[in-house]
């Protein structure tokens, strides 16, 4: 897998900002993002303003 740091940090703070636009609240719903060699995707249950980019999870397509 490769060095996705910058795309995490993005994906929360995209998370953070769906909360104060009032797109989402609390932690309803996941985000994901399809990369090269799978996604990451945010966890669940966990509220997106204690969201740090190594809470995000990368799985692959198999």
């Amino acid at each position: 897998m490769t060095d996705d740091s910058a795309l995490r940090r993005e994906m929360v703070d995209v998370c953070r900002r769906m909360n104060s636009s009032g797109i989402n609240q609390g932690n309803a719903g996941n985000l994901s993002l399809r990369c090269s060699d799978g996604f990451l995707i945010t966890p669940s249950s966990l509220p997106y303003e204690t969201m740090r980019p190594e809470d995000i999870v990368e799985m692959g397509f198999d």
